[in-house]
């Protein structure tokens, strides 16, 4: 519904059928039954989204400034449930704050009250964080390792719990010989930015003819639902599997199109009209820069289809 009021979605045809495909997708409905903070964290970006998109439209000021607030919570929440959308969220709404200087001033109040908020929900946590482990964090630094997860990522494009790892102290990874050859067993990652192997985009741009085989491969994984969920991997029974895949096939269709409808972007007329678009929209314009920073994250990190 928020689609359709804001003009992303033209037709009232397609946002039923788009509800009905996301209502009776398994792997969609499995998740909602599975404690993992993964489904619970989008929920919590979606409310957001709806707040901020009430927060704008509204004229009532007070009204205005609570539903920002609510956004806040939303995200900040989001944030604390999932601390792996930190960097997407920060950043869309930094990029948000930008767009809203070109806005009316009820924009420009909105995204105040939406970034200050969001920080209110995050002190807490990062200053308890930060007294505990001696640094800026919202976790503790030993539940997740980029520099470990970025090294097996490059192994290949699939997690699969049930089997044991090929490689000592790796995660179960569903092994890729060719990238194996081509990135896994060549770059030794120490860091992510960089030139050389030792880097995660040094060790990309050392092979360049292999990047797009590696990219195609990451985000097919991340978009091949084959079980129910991860902690049923052994039970999902075959029918659901093929059921789920038929599914992905449609989701896989829409990325592509997302991704050539990105290209056109080239096209100043386009461009135009897309950032007047925006413009009008933010809150279209938030999920989209979400959604392309997680993406590049779990391109760069291990993938699994949880994440997709």
């Amino acid at each position: 519904a928020w689609a359709r009021q804001n003009s992303f979605i033209q037709c009232e045809n397609t946002r039923l059928l788009l509800f009905c495909f996301l209502a009776t997708f398994p792997v969609l409905v499995g998740h909602t039954t599975a404690p993992v903070s993964d489904t619970l964290s989008v929920d919590l970006i979606l409310f957001g989204l709806v707040f901020l998109d009430r927060s704008m439209r509204n004229i009532i000021l007070i009204f205005r400034i609570f539903l920002g607030f609510c956004s806040a919570f939303a995200f900040g929440y989001a944030v604390l449930v999932r601390p792996a959308s930190v960097i997407g969220l920060t950043v869309a709404l930094l990029i948000f704050g930008l767009v809203s200087l070109r806005g009316s001033h009820y924009s420009r109040l909105t995204f105040s009250v939406v970034a200050i908020g969001f920080v209110i929900v995050l002190t807490p946590s990062i200053i308890n964080c930060s007294k505990k482990f001696g640094s800026y964090c919202l976790q503790s630094p030993q539940t997740f390792n980029v520099i470990l997860s970025s090294h097996v990522g490059l192994s290949g494009a699939r997690v699969l719990w049930t089997q044991p790892t090929e490689f000592p102290g790796s995660l179960p990874i569903l092994s890729d010989e060719k990238m194996i050859n081509d990135f896994y067993r060549r770059c030794h990652i120490k860091s992510i930015i960089g030139f050389n192997e030792t880097s995660f985009t040094g060790c990309l741009l050392q092979n360049p003819l292999a990047l797009p085989s590696f990219l195609a491969k990451k985000w097919i994984g991340l978009f091949d639902y084959f079980r129910f969920t991860p902690y049923l991997e052994r039970v999902t029974p075959s029918w659901l599997r093929q059921l789920s895949r038929i599914y992905s096939a449609f989701v896989w269709i829409g990325f592509s199109i997302c991704i050539a409808a990105t290209l056109q972007l080239t096209n100043r007329a386009t461009w135009t009209t897309v950032k007047n678009n925006l413009i009008r929209n933010p809150g279209i314009l938030l999920l989209t820069v979400y959604s392309v920073i997680l993406l590049a994250q779990h391109t760069v990190l291990l993938t699994e289809e949880r994440y997709g």
